[in-house]
């Protein structure tokens, strides 16, 4: 199912880019627009994800201003919440 949507959407930006060159329009430019938009959008892929799980800790309410958490041989008070972090007061432990 999917390779049949990969080779359909492939045939259908193949057509337009086919028709473009035949209309007089360079498609170099139209690939390089391409190219950089998908460059922009594998960069923001990771700022997006950030969000989605910010707003994901701020709806579910899992994770709240004085929890205490650890990490490693750390531990802190979370301080603050937002969209794409939290941040927390450190203080390190010694085993």
């Amino acid at each position: 199912m999917l390779g049949r949507v990969a080779r359909a959407l492939m045939m259908i930006f193949a057509a337009i880019l086919i028709s473009l060159s035949i209309v007089g329009i360079d498609i170099t430019v139209v690939l390089g627009l391409f190219g950089s938009a998908l460059g922009v959008g594998f960069g923001l892929q990771k700022i997006a994800s950030n969000y989605v799980s910010g707003f994901i800790i701020l709806l579910d309410r899992s994770l709240r201003l004085g929890d205490m958490i650890s990490v490693s041989d750390s531990q802190g008070a979370v301080t603050q919440i937002r969209t794409r972090c939290w941040c927390a007061g450190w203080t390190a432990s010694r085993r």
